[in-house]
């Protein structure tokens, strides 16, 4: 299947611009992924959200070999390493180590139970180091 000859249409623009407000409105970061083989309507696209969300974005070339690298590269672009309860361990190893840790949430959220407001919900902006993510 040739996609590189696709160019963005005014639709796929409207659908990002919408998706960029969505996120700056609820403080998310996008950083997307680009596959093999993606047109350049497709990056530039995925430039656009991750620049403009205070994200980054990254693309493979072959997924199996390189998927790793590039989520861990895109984790410590974005400055989200967070050890909330101070017990020198990475909340999110914590969290893959033991899920428990963060049920409080249905299908959890990344974040401590322990290390969660309580009162509203929102990130307590005392254990994020990441500053798009505070209480107003």
């Amino acid at each position: 299947m040739d996609t590189g000859n696709y160019t963005c249409g005014s639709d796929d623009q409207s659908s990002i611009t919408n998706a960029i407000a969505v996120c700056n409105q609820n403080n998310v970061i996008v950083s997307p992924i680009i596959g093999t083989g993606a047109t350049c309507c497709v990056i530039e696209l995925a430039s656009s959200i991750a620049k403009a969300t205070g994200g980054h974005y990254a693309q493979t070339y072959d997924f199996e070999s390189e998927i790793e690298g590039v989520i861990t590269g895109l984790i410590e672009s974005a400055n989200i390493a967070v050890d909330c309860n101070t017990n020198e361990q990475l909340d999110i190893c914590e969290i893959a180590n033991d899920p428990t840790l963060d049920c409080q949430s249905i299908e959890g959220n990344g974040i401590l139970d322990i290390c969660e407001d309580d009162l509203d919900g929102r990130f307590n902006s005392r254990y994020v180091s990441d500053n798009r993510r505070s209480n107003p």
